[in-house]
């Protein structure tokens, strides 16, 4: 079983006062035989040193990433640094990183060699999920969870890409003393634990019922779909060419494709349009896949959240992560409904809610196995 804490410090400047901040709030005595630290860390704590610092001085290992927002129980600012503390007798963790390459075979062999390596502080036990949070290679998100499928004998794993402060997927991730641009940091979790995952993107009836298939393609492009350029097919099912930008489709940014994967559904983004009129994806979409549009707002976000965590058993003690897709946050009015939705529907639990720069989440197949998937728009949670 594991015990779950919750501890948070707003100081960005002082990296000694945010550390006692931070390890005033741990109750003496409440750390068990084994503990890991998930943080979740406002980007501009890494420009004053402080992430690091954090990071290096707590008494366990800690993993994560930057973020432009997030939040816990209780705690209603903005721009903090969050450490959610996953701590047991009977679950084991193990954490590594490894800095990745820009040839995507080399960044395989250096993250088996490290899982393998884990593997072997687990005491003989077989892990049961994993804990992910990665930097971007090559400038296409997509590659890694592959790379992280065969390195990790597809062990499911659940995570986020970084978000800067300029709301890239190019921020920081963490482990330890390691604040860095360019690694993948991991931690295996095995023991007296039952990991449960959920995902939504939008209701159904944000969903456009037009069948369309991939028809053309060339690796993260698409070129066509029902055998007309990609760009021309968003026109003539009514959307419109963004006037200040006429190669791009209005509002791209908020329109999610829901695609068959290797027979799971995922939700992903069309990232930016090229001058002839084809779509650039974060992953390879295969042709023939079929997928449908559809769209992201207030109300929709607001509802899948709700929807999601109203199926989660929140009794006992179990800790409850949460990665929210960064557009969601972005398009959404002021007040943040989705926070507010969290916030009343689990405040009586322990929970991290942490803005994503692309989610990391198995998915069921349809032959019922699971399947790690790199996904946009959505909203993931990891009870554990």
């Amino acid at each position: 079983m594991i015990k779950t804490l919750s501890i948070y410090t707003g100081e960005i400047d002082d990296a000694e006062s945010a550390i006692q901040d931070l390890l005033d709030q741990i109750p003496e005595g409440s750390l068990k035989k084994n503990t890991l630290g998930i943080i979740s860390s406002y980007a501009g704590f890494v420009e004053t040193g402080v992430l690091k610092a954090v990071s290096q001085a707590m008494p366990f290992d800690v993993i994560g990433c930057t973020t432009n927002d997030n939040c816990i129980s209780g705690v209603n600012e903005n721009m903090i640094l969050i450490i959610s503390i996953l701590t047991s007798d009977d679950v084991v963790f193990s954490a590594f990183a490894t800095e990745l390459s820009s040839d995507p075979k080399e960044s395989e062999s250096r993250l088996s060699l490290a899982y393998n390596n884990a593997l072997s502080k687990l005491g003989g036990q077989k892990p049961a999920m994993g804990f992910v949070f990665s930097s971007v290679i090559n400038n296409i998100i997509g590659d890694i969870v592959e790379i992280l499928n065969n390195a990790t004998n597809e062990l499911p794993l659940f995570g986020t890409f970084p978000v800067s402060k300029n709301c890239s997927p190019f921020g920081e991730v963490v482990f330890n003393e390691i604040v860095s641009l360019s690694h993948c940091v991991v931690a295996l979790v095995a023991g007296n634990v039952n990991p449960e995952f959920y995902i939504n993107v939008t209701p159904k009836e944000k969903v456009y019922t037009q069948s369309a298939y991939i028809t053309e393609n060339d690796g993260f492009l698409v070129k066509s779909i029902n055998g007309i350029p990609f760009r021309d097919y968003m026109l003539s099912v009514g959307f419109e060419l963004d006037p200040q930008n006429p190669d791009c489709i209005m509002g791209y940014l908020s329109l999610a494709f829901i695609a068959e994967q290797k027979s799971a559904q995922v939700a992903l983004g069309c990232f930016s349009y090229t001058h002839d009129g084809y779509g650039t994806f974060g992953v390879h979409l295969s042709k023939g896949a079929q997928f449908s549009i559809a769209t992201i707002d207030t109300n929709a976000i607001a509802t899948t959240a709700t929807e999601t965590i109203n199926r989660i058993d929140k009794s006992g003690e179990r800790a409850i992560i949460v990665f929210s897709c960064l557009t969601r946050h972005l398009v959404q009015s002021y007040p943040d409904q989705e926070k507010l939705a969290i916030k009343d529907l689990l405040k009586n639990n322990q929970y991290l809610l942490s803005y994503s720069g692309g989610e990391i989440c198995p998915v069921k197949q349809s032959d019922g196995k699971l399947v790690n998937k790199y996904h946009n728009f959505t909203f993931t949670v990891c009870v554990i």
